[in-house]
């Protein structure tokens, strides 16, 4: 359950990670220490037995010049578990069939440009995915994207609610506001982005409301008072996420992205490299629509640079 390998027949893989053990970029950094020892061997694998270590790289000099060829494994499968695979199977296609998933590689300018524009390119993203959502769907739901608490014991993550009254006065010059007005967008866009980098800065350093929420819930549950219990599950599904969002560092690759749970909501992973952005959008459908492909063009045209390169946000 913790996380599955998945090897296709042309030798390309992928991992699905099951979340409650690490976060993200635990796995992905596990795994990038896995492609880089694997190309390590292969160099062994085609040196001489008298691998040179000093050539090699580091850590060659504990692997072995030789590696046995793969071995197909099989399996003797009892009747409850193959019963077992076919409900799994049956489970895993519904979802499916409810889910969009659309991966963008915006090649138009990466974090290098953000910036020399002086903004924070989380924050610039975030802004971004605000205003395609708004162009997607003519409103605004409450959206929050994922902060790591790493510099406390046990920390794992806090939410930032990242809709804030001045990312909406951007949104909304950029939805209205004709192109003459570019001074405006470009100045409340800067606005926006300081705030929202403020609120990240408040979730990481343990100021946030939602993950001490979760943690009275779970003591309620455990002292099973079920008065508090109520309350605090009540307040907790009342909340529609619409928009889930995480930064998804990654070594290599256009990195990975994860559902939601919320009918008719979004999640989204990106991924900003010096000179690219990579975003995983994903939908879980509702009345059958394909979102993820709209507002994937919407994130495309909200960050797509001005025509005339003088001339600011248009």
């Amino acid at each position: 359950k913790s996380f599955q390998l998945i090897v296709f027949e042309n030798a390309c893989a992928g991992v699905n990670v099951e979340g409650s053990w690490a976060d993200a970029p635990v796995a992905s950094h596990l795994f990038g220490f896995m492609h880089d020892h694997e190309n390590m061997a292969r160099f062994a694998n085609r040196s001489s037995p008298n691998l040179n270590p000093a050539t090699a790289g580091a850590g060659a000099d504990k692997l072995s010049p030789r590696l046995a060829p793969p071995k197909k494994l099989t399996w003797r499968l009892t009747s409850e578990l193959a019963e077992g695979m076919d409900r799994a199977q049956i489970h895993f296609d519904a979802l499916a069939d409810r889910t969009d998933l659309h991966v963008m590689h915006m090649r138009y300018f990466g974090k290098g440009f953000i910036k020399k524009c002086q903004m924070s390119p989380d924050a610039f993203v975030q802004m971004a995915l605000q205003l395609a959502y708004y162009r997607t769907t003519g409103q605004i739901h409450l959206m929050v994207e994922t902060a790591h608490t790493r510099q406390f014991l046990h920390g794992r993550t806090e939410l930032v609610r990242s809709v804030s009254s001045d990312s909406v006065a951007f949104i909304k010059a950029m939805a209205h506001l004709d192109t003459g007005a570019a001074d405006t967008k470009l100045h409340l866009l800067r606005r926006a982005c300081i705030t929202h980098v403020e609120r990240v800065t408040e979730a990481m350093n343990g100021h946030g409301v939602d993950a001490h929420l979760f943690g009275l819930l779970v003591m309620s549950r455990t002292l099973g008072d079920d008065k508090v219990t109520k309350t605090l599950e009540k307040g907790m599904q009342d909340t529609e996420m619409m928009l889930l969002s995480s930064h998804a560092p990654a070594q290599r690759g256009p990195s990975g992205g994860f559902g939601t749970s919320q009918e008719g909501g979004y999640a989204v992973s990106y991924l900003i490299n010096e000179d690219n952005i990579y975003l995983h959008v994903c939908y879980r459908k509702k009345e059958g629509h394909d979102w993820a492909k709209v507002s994937s063009d919407s994130v495309d045209g909200s960050t797509k640079p001005p025509t005339h390169p003088h001339r600011g946000v248009e």
